[in-house]
């Protein structure tokens, strides 16, 4: 992401192309069925109703029971980027629901 950065891609779009476009890329193939562009469309709603397997869960949904990945910075995307993607920034990570480190200290 820094190299990417250092090259002049905008963060937003770094961000975009490690998040939604990386699971455009691994999904299941159910999204690309009718029925999952339509299921799709039910998560803007917050409505889940098949059950999921790995890849399956469009990126940006939090439901009771997944098991997420999701990583928090204490530092400023727009200002420094560089800083903002540090080990040191990062403050919270979780991965498939267990936390690792929370308010800075690691817990695993």
């Amino acid at each position: 992401m820094k190299l990417m950065y250092r090259l002049g891609t905008d963060w937003k779009d770094i961000i975009h192309a490690a998040t939604w476009k990386s699971w455009l890329c691994t999904r299941g193939l159910y999204w690309d069925s009718e029925e999952g562009k339509a299921e799709l469309k039910t998560y803007e709603d917050g409505w889940l109703n098949k059950e999921l397997k790995d890849n399956d869960v469009p990126v940006g949904c939090l439901f009771p029971g997944f098991a997420a990945d999701i990583i928090a910075t204490d530092g400023d995307f727009e200002e420094d980027f560089e800083d903002a993607v540090s080990p040191a920034a990062i403050s919270f990570v979780m991965k498939g629901g267990v936390i690792y480190k929370q308010a800075g200290v690691v817990c695993h």
